[in-house]
């Protein structure tokens, strides 16, 4: 058959033909599989994954066995799939595969064929409702994420609570650094478990920065001393060289930064089974900005270079044995490249099989005038104590505030709920009101909108500033909160000096 015909069967053949590396990236398909899956007639201008493309559960599948039946026949018949459509809508298909051998007999391209398992005509009477029983599905996610949210960063509010407090008591210098590596690791957990919880943000790659006043030298010193602690505990070296401009303060996400080095250092200690783990940081001043450099060696296992890019595709691993052998679903290599794509750097990897790795994060910082740092409260400009209002149901949560708190000249009252504390604000006047949100008889929004409505009826009664404490922590919860009335959100696990900055907040913004 002549060439041009074989183009034009191509092109209209009533069914998906494709072509794909051994890795399951498109390389090539016909325009009807393009419209199957619903992202138009020429594809995407990035070779997409064919995992990216399916269903949950049909991507465990072909991640699972797919592959490694190609592998050992060369050929797969009549296999039922899902695609998902960037619309919401599911589309049930027929897949038939094929595996070409490469030169020295190795798994080579992928030819699949895809057939719709459905009518179009019922697909598309089909696709209304299951855009409802979608978007049900995500008021679920919500919820329940919404609930889970609240009950994990509750305990762990206690936690960095209290490692907060007994930072600041009479301790040996062991003690010390003990107590700030855990403070150090309860604070990364506490974004890591919202990042978890939120993955819906994460899967409509709406990951945000919270960009805060830092030092490097302070803020990543705790992540390279558990680096250190793990790589010794394992029987490695671990050097550490520390370069310059560490010490100046930057406008930066100091968190995300710490989670990437983080991850990094902990991938080159599970991946070396003897040698060394070494880790450059240095500031690198630009003709514009600042660059802070972060580079992780090891003398692990290493990758095949041409295997780089792939490690920064989500529930990828260099070979599907390292996972058995070493645990992890691979998805930190992918959110480190995300949150470093956030910030306008770059991350690249290069290693050499069997004699190590190294890899490279490039994040651009905006450099911030030196200025003296303002003291924890303004209470000490007062007259008198100031006088705050803590709404909390949960005793550890109220212990934790009076630690905190105890060091300052405060005058601190505590109500159980909502309706209590409601009360207690009528029956005296007070500089400030800490108010959670989910608590029983009176939740914290009702207890807010019955001040605010009050103030609005007296104008005799000044304003008081409020500030919700809670661990519901999500960005429709802060929301919820400022229309309810609050002045500011602050989101459990609190700190001493981030509790201390949103009280500061919320008084001048009362």
């Amino acid at each position: 058959m002549p060439l041009d015909a074989l183009g034009r069967l191509y092109e209209q053949a009533p069914c998906g033909l494709l072509t794909l590396d051994r890795e399951l990236t498109v390389l090539s398909a016909n325009p009807y599989f393009w419209e199957l899956a619903g992202v138009g007639a020429e594809g995407s201008s990035d070779p997409p994954s064919l995992l990216a493309l399916l269903t949950v559960a049909s991507r465990i599948y072909v991640q699972g066995r797919l592959q490694a039946q190609l592998a050992l026949g060369g050929r797969v018949e009549e296999i039922a799939l899902d695609i998902a459509r960037p619309d919401g809508a599911r589309v049930p298909v027929m897949m038939n595969a094929m595996q070409e051998r490469d030169a020295d007999g190795g798994p080579g391209l992928v030819h699949m064929s895809i057939l719709r398992a459905v009518a179009k005509r019922a697909y598309e009477a089909e696709a209304p409702k299951a855009r409802q029983e979608a978007q049900a599905a995500q008021r679920v996610k919500a919820d329940f994420l919404a609930n889970v949210s609240h009950e994990i960063r509750t305990p762990l509010n206690g936690v960095v609570g209290v490692v907060g407090a007994l930072q600041r008591t009479d301790m040996t210098p062991e003690q010390r650094e003990m107590v700030a590596l855990i403070e150090s690791s309860a604070v990364t957990l506490e974004r890591l478990v919202g990042d978890i919880l939120e993955i819906s943000r994460v899967e409509a790659a709406a990951l945000a920065l919270h960009l805060r006043p830092f030092r490097p030298i302070d803020d990543l010193g705790g992540v390279l001393d558990l680096a250190r602690l793990s790589a010794h505990a394992k029987g490695l070296a671990f050097e550490e060289v520390r370069g310059a401009g560490l010490e100046h303060r930057f406008l930066g996400d100091a968190v995300r930064l710490k989670q990437i080095l983080n991850n990094l250092t902990s991938n080159a200690i599970k991946f070396t089974e003897r040698g060394t783990v070494r880790v450059l940081v240095a500031v690198e001043d630009t003709m514009d900005s600042a660059v802070l450099v972060m580079t992780v060696e090891d003398t692990g296992i290493g990758f095949d270079p041409a295997d780089a890019e792939a490690l920064f595709q989500p529930f990828q691993q260099a070979d599907a044995g390292i996972s058995r052998r070493f645990g992890g679903v691979g998805l930190g290599l992918s959110i480190c490249k995300a949150l470093v794509d956030l910030m306008g750097g770059a991350i690249e990897a290069t290693s050499t099989p069997g004699q190590g790795s190294a890899f490279t994060v490039r994040a651009p910082l905006e450099a911030i005038t030196e200025t003296p740092e303002a003291a924890p409260v303004e209470a000490a400009e007062m007259e008198r104590p100031l006088r705050i209002l803590l709404v909390e149901d949960n005793e550890t949560n109220q212990r934790v505030v009076s630690m905190i708190l105890a060091e300052a000249d405060v005058d601190l009252a505590m109500a159980n709920n909502g309706a209590e504390g409601l009360d207690a604000w009528r029956a005296s006047d007070f500089d400030l009101v800490l108010m959670d949100m989910q608590m029983p008889v009176m939740d914290g929004l009702t207890a807010i909108r019955a001040m605010r409505a009050e103030e609005a009826r007296r104008p005799d009664r000044p304003r008081t500033p409020i500030a919700v404490l809670s661990a519901n922590a999500m960005d429709h919860h802060r929301a919820e909160a400022i229309a309810a009335g609050a002045d500011i959100h602050i989101a459990k696990p609190i700190s001493a000096s981030g509790l201390f900055e949103g009280i500061q907040t919320a008084l001048a913004a009362g």
